[in-house]
């Protein structure tokens, strides 16, 4: 749930000899200039204006500019504008920006690393793949590269699909033992259409990417991804 308000500080305030009480006739007033500001969760985002009042010191009332003394209105709204805006008005949204600023440098920083992964393929490198063409709503999986030689790259798969990208596999998955080979060009062209989602590297045993299911031929039968443009399919000895 979001908290969000308009509040006010008061920022200055001066006598007034010359100006009376319209409610007690008290003989003085004090002038009071406020900051109004918007407000999340309690902390100010940013200045919204400023507004001047007049008040009594003997009974509280309150007099708005709107209602001042026409030969006030002039020195008060110079007044007001003297006054400088605190820089703290702006706290929230000084945090608003470098939140932002964190998540984008984050997202700059995992896109560069993502990059220079796909470029320099590493054996045990853990690639998630998108299948928009999969009916079963269970799109993504994952290839794990076991071999790279020239220009061709050396792929084994888990066991299982999932509705959602992860970063770790399921108790029960694993990879299987056979493994199939895309020439680098293939594999470019995944990554060019948005089927490689994202790249794991120096994961830990947590993930389950080091568990290997052993698998019967059958199972290839089956397999929900295409294995037309693979160069072989062999058993991982």
């Amino acid at each position: 749930m979001i908290i969000y308000g308009i509040g006010s500080k008061q920022l200055k305030e001066a006598p007034v000899e010359k100006i009376s009480c319209v409610n007690c006739e008290h003989q003085s007033s004090v002038v009071v200039v406020y900051q109004r500001y918007f407000d999340l969760f309690w902390i100010p985002t940013f200045p919204i204006g400023k507004k001047i009042v007049l008040t009594c010191p003997n009974c509280d009332h309150v007099v708005k500019e709107k209602n001042f003394p026409e030969d006030f209105k002039r020195s008060s709204a110079q007044l007001k504008s003297s006054v400088p805006t605190p820089k703290y008005m702006f706290s929230g949204l000084a945090i608003i920006l470098a939140f932002i600023s964190y998540v984008a440098l984050g997202s700059y920083i995992d896109d560069q690393m993502e990059s220079d992964y796909f470029n320099n393929p590493q054996v045990d490198d853990v690639y998630a793949i998108y299948d928009e063409y999969e009916t079963s709503g269970y799109k993504y999986y994952f290839m794990k590269i076991t071999q790279i030689e020239g220009d061709s790259i050396s792929f084994t798969v888990n066991e299982y699909g999932y509705s959602a990208i992860t970063s770790e596999l399921l108790p029960e998955d694993g990879f299987i033992n056979y493994e199939f080979s895309y020439s680098k060009d293939f594999v470019r062209e995944m990554y060019s259409l948005d089927e490689i989602v994202a790249i794991y590297r120096e994961y830990d045993e947590s993930s389950g990417f080091n568990r290997i299911n052993i698998t019967d031929s059958l199972f290839m039968e089956d397999m929900n991804y295409d294995l037309d443009s693979a160069e072989n399919v062999n058993l991982i000895e």
